[in-house]
């Protein structure tokens, strides 16, 4: 009797296990889903530019603008979203990045944090709501 409960708890136990990660699938599948669904909302356009026709001082500047371009965009994310800064260097951080990695990656840079801006700020990704004011004029 007792081996025969054993038996059926380890059956149980592996039959738990599998719905679970038949679960974890569909979530991870539901998720890269409606990452897809976000990034298609985008239609991406090239920006090219070529300096070659520039001298040298106004490359100079133009350099400088960028270099400042990147202290005011970290600016940009701080009054934002500090947790969306996180979450950015977080995934930039990956070494081995699969396509959804990217796309959640694209999809954060895009919307300068975790809410989808197209969409009424909707959180796509962690479990934090948006609220007016971003990190300017925080709630608590």
């Amino acid at each position: 009797m007792k081996k025969l409960f054993i038996i059926l708890l380890a059956v149980t136990a592996f039959s738990c296990q599998e719905k679970g990660t038949e679960s974890a699938n569909e979530a991870n599948t539901e998720s890269t889903r409606e990452i897809k669904d976000y990034l298609s909302q985008y239609k991406p356009y090239p920006m090219d530019f070529d300096a070659t026709s520039y001298n040298e001082t106004d490359r100079t500047i133009l350099k400088k603008l960028v270099e400042a371009s990147e202290y005011l965009d970290t600016i940009y994310w701080l009054q934002t979203s500090k947790y969306g800064l996180h979450l950015r260097d977080s995934l930039a951080a990956i070494k081995d990045k699969n396509q959804s990695t990217k796309d959640l990656l694209t999809l954060v840079n895009r919307n300068g944090g975790p809410f989808e801006l197209l969409n009424g700020y909707k959180t796509f990704i962690g479990n934090q709501t948006y609220y007016p004011g971003d990190e300017l004029y925080p709630m608590a």
